[in-house]
């Protein structure tokens, strides 16, 4: 395993499927659009989403915040120790990219980087087994100004490419 891929153990697997599915249920009851840019369901989504929120929590060794709110999510999902706000984003993909729908979505967040997780593991279940890799980092800046248009299968969306990010440490 290379020094930027996590291991997560089951019986954390198994609390952050359980926020997942409960935070899609919430999204859900409060009338909150779907932001996945994929087929696969809402909870498996989130869950991946988790997955790599919690990857990042423990590189940096700070706890992984409250994912239930009864508000709006906040625009970013960690801060770091040095007070980074950072949006993690996760795929299933091995040659995954950064990547949005909106640019004007990334124009305004309150993020100050972006990070993208690697998390392999598809299908219909909760994985478990399977390791995720930290694929780097981004400045919001550096982002908006190196992202290209591509249609991946899902539409046009606004890309970086995994050989535009920053590898870790930050």
């Amino acid at each position: 395993m290379n020094p930027w891929t996590y291991q997560i153990p089951d019986d954390q697997c198994l609390v952050l499927w359980n926020f997942a599915k409960a935070q899609n249920a919430h999204d859900q009851k409060l009338g909150m659009p779907e932001r996945k840019i994929c087929k696969e369901n809402g909870d498996l989504v989130k869950y991946r989403g988790f997955r790599g929120e919690w990857v990042v929590c423990e590189m940096f060794g700070i706890k992984m915040p409250q994912p239930i709110h009864d508000k709006a999510m906040p625009e970013y999902d960690l801060t770091t120790p040095w007070g980074i706000r950072l949006e993690v984003k996760t795929t299933q993909w091995p040659q995954g990219r950064l990547l949005t729908w909106d640019l004007e979505r990334w124009k305004s967040s309150k993020a100050d980087a972006f990070v993208l997780v690697i998390d392999e593991a598809s299908g219909k279940k909760a994985p478990r087994d399977t390791p995720l890799r930290v694929a780097g980092w981004i400045k919001k800046e550096d982002a908006l100004q190196k992202c290209s248009r591509k249609d991946l299968g899902y539409g046009m969306h606004y890309i970086v490419e995994q050989k535009d990010l920053t590898p870790c440490p930050f």
